[in-house]
């Protein structure tokens, strides 16, 4: 019901660019650290979201109703099936998120501040400096790649329990 309730919210907060609310998020709460992470937060968590309701909706009908059946709790029902079921569109989610969030971060330094990546960025490629350009670029693609490798890293042990995936 709740799901069924927020999910025109959530499509309308998806469909929207980030980029959108920067001029907003800058009224409220200035140019600061909180700024950035709110915008780092608006794109990172709504795929966390999504994949995990996607998950947990698609939990094991049977098997819940053989666990509720047995006298299992809501409360066991959700961490002993619903949510180790659901891990493998948690561990998408936060893949997705992640790079989202490293994406925003960028975004959020180019809008508000003149640090960090993002003002490199701003900086050298308003001065028209390709080569520091590139090497920011290529700095920002690494750090891609290991954040998405470490998460696939996390995916993997957590998927030991299945059978057949020889974790």
């Amino acid at each position: 019901m709740v799901g069924r309730t927020l999910d025109p919210f959530f499509n309308a907060l998806m469909a929207t660019p980030r980029v959108a609310f920067i001029p907003l998020i800058i009224v409220l709460l200035g140019l600061g650290f909180w700024a950035k992470i709110t915008v780092v937060a608006l794109g990172a968590v709504m795929p966390i979201l999504i994949n995990t309701y996607a998950g947990v909706r698609n939990g094991d009908a049977e098997l819940v109703e053989m666990a509720r059946s047995a006298g299992a709790r809501p409360g066991q029902v959700f961490s002993k099936i619903l949510l180790p079921g659901a891990a493998p569109f948690i561990m998408v989610g936060l893949r997705l998120g992640a790079t989202i969030g490293l994406i925003n971060t960028v975004v959020a330094e180019l809008y508000t501040a003149v640090q960090g990546l993002g003002g490199l960025l701003a900086i050298y490629g308003n001065t028209f400096r390709m080569a520091p350009y590139f090497v920011v670029v290529l700095i920002l693609a690494c750090l891609g790649i290991a954040v998405a490798e470490l998460l696939r890293l996390v995916e993997r042990r957590l998927d030991r329990w299945r059978i057949g995936t020889g974790g």
